[in-house]
């Protein structure tokens, strides 16, 4: 009588951790050789979205007449997350994954990771300003609104410098893991499901993002709720923070689960070592 496995007839259908690293680092290098173009008109679209979620909690403080105590407001949050996300533009603290799994690989294409953050940081945040200032110096807000979103961002800068920090490093640690997460979804609407969840966090426990957060301090600065020293300090603090939240709490952690033993480098294509794989040979690199 044969030998019935369950497991053989019931196999594992989610992707392993090799094979989402192996995803999110093809994207990285699709990423890495588009044009500074390309990668400043969709970083800009990410920045203008972003804005989003600080307009959409504004919108309901306002409407409710609650305050930053109540959690309701927060569940719009996720709506600039989202967008981006699932529409693929350019974020940064999205980046600081992607890149940094190709160049963890390959030792290699260094450069090319720093100009991909440069462009896309730089239009993230001009995107920012450029819907901070719409909201706040034409009539598209009701005052009630942009009273809420000066306020927003009063609170988001307010803060001592090393709650900033630490608060920007749980942050970029939560949205890596949403590009892990987002990678090793086979459908959209588990997608959005994971985002949605996970950027609720951050815009509930008030752990800073630089790019999310940044629409919300401009609209302060401009509303001059705050100063603009305070806002450049704590953009510095915001980006170091997810910056090394990412890339260390997840790019080089994710990295450790994949990376074979005395791994070097790699040259080999996405698709060879998928093939070797399949075909139980995978060589160690030289």
């Amino acid at each position: 009588m044969p030998h019935h496995d369950p497991v053989a007839e019931y196999p594992d259908i989610r992707p392993s951790a090799e094979e989402i690293y192996d995803r999110i680092e093809q994207d990285a290098e699709k990423e890495l050789g588009r044009p500074a173009r390309q990668l400043m008109f969709s970083g800009l679209g990410a920045g203008l979205a972003m804005g989003i979620s600080g307009f959409a909690v504004a919108v309901a403080r306002d409407s409710l007449g609650v305050g930053a105590d109540s959690l309701v407001p927060w569940l719009l949050y996720p709506l600039g997350f989202v967008i981006v996300i699932v529409g693929r533009q350019q974020l940064f603290t999205e980046n600081t994954l992607t890149p940094v799994t190709f160049v963890l690989r390959r030792r290699s294409r260094g450069l090319q990771m720093l100009r991909l953050w440069g462009v896309v940081l730089v239009s993230n945040l001009v995107g920012a300003l450029a819907i901070a200032t719409l909201a706040m110096t034409t009539t598209a807000m009701s005052p009630g609104v942009e009273e809420q979103l000066a306020l927003l961002g009063k609170e988001t800068v307010d803060q001592p410098g090393m709650t900033i920090f630490w608060t920007a490093v749980v942050a970029g640690w939560i949205i890596a893991l949403v590009t892990w997460l987002v990678t090793a979804c086979s459908t959209t609407l588990g997608q959005v499901v994971v985002i949605f969840a996970l950027t609720f966090v951050v815009g509930a426990g008030h752990f800073t993002h630089s790019i999310a957060g940044a629409a919300e301090s401009f609209s302060a600065a401009i509303a001059g709720e705050v100063a603009v020293l305070d806002l450049l300090g704590w953009l510095g603090l915001a980006l170091l923070g997810n910056t090394l939240g990412g890339v260390i709490m997840v790019a080089l952690f994710n990295y450790g689960q994949v990376a074979d033993d005395g791994d070097e480098r790699d040259d080999r294509s996405l698709a060879e070592r998928r093939t070797d794989r399949r075909n139980g040979s995978e060589r160690p690199v030289a």
